[in-house]
């Protein structure tokens, strides 16, 4: 069922904020517009590991 909020590839992503961890493994709130001051970003997202789905892939 498709819904007029989902994204399609190259669509704009939405703002949000999430935990991130850094390479020395601390974590610290990071948002969207923080990480693209860097440049552009790449968003990946996959299901839990060791789900039905993530052992299909």
């Amino acid at each position: 069922m498709s819904d007029s909020s989902d994204l399609s590839v190259g669509d704009e992503a939405p703002e949000f904020s999430a935990p991130l961890v850094t390479n020395d493994g601390e974590v610290e709130d990071t948002s969207l517009s923080s990480l693209l001051t860097d440049g552009p970003v790449l968003l990946s997202f996959y299901t839990n590991d060791f789900t039905p789905d993530c052992i299909e892939e």
